[in-house]
């Protein structure tokens, strides 16, 4: 049987809210529908969020927290990047 690959997903958003943008990356990232996730809140608190990439692109800043098994890192220029989390489930 073969092994589900991992992927790193990256997105950038542009004209929808930075939540859904980083609910379809950790969707992409997981195959699991947004629907089924937990709320994003529960994770991290909105207003964090906001201020982040309310400070702009110039100030490299980023924001990195775990959702639904996998690392989202969310940057000042509104780039999201989720990484799965491997867990060996065996022997190689």
């Amino acid at each position: 049987m073969g092994t589900r690959p991992y992927p790193t997903v990256e997105q950038r958003v542009t004209d929808r809210p930075l939540s859904v943008t980083i609910a379809d990356a950790v969707s992409e990232a997981t195959g699991v529908d947004t629907e089924s996730l937990d709320p994003l809140y529960s994770v991290v608190e909105p207003g964090v969020l906001r201020s982040l990439t309310d400070t702009g692109p110039a100030v490299d800043r980023h924001v990195t927290f775990t959702w639904a098994d996998c690392g989202v890192t969310v940057h000042a220029d509104r780039r999201v990047v989720v990484r799965p989390h491997v867990v060996d489930g065996g022997s190689e």
